[in-house]
């Protein structure tokens, strides 16, 4: 009889161990997929901005060329700076109420 009263709290401290441990992987796995999930939108968000940098780097390996030189020019004045050919009107769309 002495034998099982001294191995209950043993046995009640090995139970609450084994519950730990089962919250704590519980914990670590919810917390891992949160994780993969944080990294995969942290990869399509790096893949979207390398292809626009691509598509970017294209068009200025295009224009590089003494070719496409004077466009190059031309739609960095327009576009970046503001400006408009002499004989040419330039109209601003403003969107209504």
């Amino acid at each position: 009889m002495l034998k099982t009263k001294t191995g209950k709290p043993r046995y009640i401290f090995l139970k609450a161990l084994i519950a730990v441990l089962v919250i704590y992987a519980f914990y670590a796995f919810v917390q891992t997929n949160v994780d993969i999930k944080r990294g995969k939108e942290k990869l399509e968000t790096t893949r979207a901005a390398t292809k626009s940098l691509q598509a970017e780097n294209e068009q200025l390996e295009r224009y590089s060329s003494e070719n496409n030189l004077g466009e190059y020019m031309e739609r960095v004045a327009r576009d970046e700076m503001g400006y408009a050919d002499p004989q040419e009107r330039v109209y601003y769309v403003v969107p209504g109420n």
